[in-house]
């Protein structure tokens, strides 16, 4: 009997939370072993959508996929384009600003007091997360941690005052998923306010929002929804040099373009806004119900 089977004996007799806790375990040991088959998922995702295979994205859009898209939406925004460069600069979430600020867009702040400030964080020696609890630290030995300095961040800090723009409380969001939430989706609506803005200093931005907006007033809200109008506006607003938001350069808007296409974010968004599907239907794969 090898591994797999014993967790299947073991969990078939066991008393679980529910079945979807169940598979989720199932799933997330198949894929740490190197076992996943392609029964796992339907014929067309494991083809297409191998992103959707990896556990940390699944869970780090489950809770706020929807209103994700909802905020896109009100911007007159692609949201296939949204949710790609959310998982971009946050890094899934796991970026330490993102974690720290619940900033997932890189929507820059204009006051200074909403700035994130330097600070000086923990990690592990041979990794990149950095830790913002002395707790998690204190699980490891003095020897496995290195002290790394950040330097001041441009982007907004959704810590209420009085942390807001302090070292104060690096950890606030990490017990408070639902601030957290509200947080994040925050920032996508900064995101089509501040960045994606008629009033940008950039000319490459303030086209590419005429653009959507006479799009939009033209065929309807339904356009943003296309799979080509969502990677036209990465075009429009990536790689034009000193027309642009200094960070979306040519290759910057190639990693949105294959994030859109490897995680099929196009039907994802169409399915969950149009067809009310789940978040596991639409998805593809059952996660465990605790996430």
């Amino acid at each position: 009997m090898n591994v797999l089977d014993a967790v299947i004996k073991i969990g078939s007799a066991a008393s679980v939370p529910c079945i979807r806790c169940f598979l989720a375990m199932l799933f997330i040991l198949k894929s740490a072993t190197g076992m996943l088959q392609a029964q796992d998922l339907p014929a067309e995702v494991e083809r297409e959508y191998l992103s959707r295979k990896i556990p940390k994205i699944a869970f780090f859009y489950k809770h706020i996929a929807v209103d994700l898209i909802k905020a896109s939406v009100r911007a007159n925004i692609p949201p296939a384009a949204v949710l790609a460069i959310v998982g971009l600069e946050s890094k899934y979430g796991e970026n330490y600003i993102s974690k720290i600020t619940g900033n997932i867009t890189g929507a820059v702040a204009l006051e200074r007091e909403n700035m994130m400030p330097p600070v000086k964080l923990p990690s592990l020696r041979y990794g990149y997360q950095a830790f913002l609890n002395k707790k998690k630290v204190a699980k490891h030995r003095p020897s496995d941690i290195r002290w790394v300095q950040y330097p001041p961040s441009y982007l907004i800090d959704y810590r209420p005052i009085p942390l807001r723009g302090t070292e104060l409380k690096l950890d606030y969001f990490e017990y408070r998923p639902l601030l957290k939430k509200h947080a994040q989706i925050q920032s996508v609506v900064d995101f089509g306010a501040l960045i994606i803005s008629n009033k940008s200093e950039f000319d490459a931005i303030k086209e590419a929002r005429q653009w959507l907006d006479e799009l939009v007033a033209q065929e309807g809200k339904q356009v943003i929804f296309e799979s080509q109008v969502a990677y036209a506006f990465i075009d429009k607003i990536s790689g034009r040099g000193k027309n642009t938001y200094p960070k979306y350069n040519k290759a910057w808007g190639a990693k949105v373009k294959r994030l859109i296409e490897s995680t099929g974010f196009v039907p994802f968004v169409r399915d969950l806004h149009h067809k009310r599907y789940t978040f596991e239907e639409a998805w593809g794969i059952i996660f465990c119900c605790a996430y």
